[in-house]
């Protein structure tokens, strides 16, 4: 499974991260979004299958949540991430083939 501590906060300030596990790709990305009015950071999470990196992946096989910018926000795209890959393990595993 993905380990938060692989993940730096830190890191994705400046740039977005980017990793696979087992068919599942994936980007965590620094985003500003408007929530009930007021701008707030959040941590863009965005899975697909392999092979294709981010580009080159249609847009309609992506899947996106946000979590909060901060060290439990991580904590729970982490959680949600490995959620997915169990709940949609045969996707994934179709992607290594």
């Amino acid at each position: 499974m993905i380990d938060s501590r692989t993940i730096a906060l830190e890191y994705i300030k400046k740039e977005d991260f980017l990793g696979s596990y087992r068919g599942m790709r994936y980007r965590l990305a620094k985003k500003v979004e408007t929530i009930r009015e007021k701008e707030e950071t959040v941590i863009e999470v965005i899975l697909w299958p392999e092979p294709y990196n981010f580009f080159k992946t249609e847009e309609e096989k992506k899947q996106r949540r946000c979590f909060p910018f901060s060290p439990q926000g991580k904590e729970e795209a982490v959680q949600w991430m490995n959620e997915q890959y169990r709940e949609q393990r045969p996707l994934w595993d179709s992607a290594l083939c």
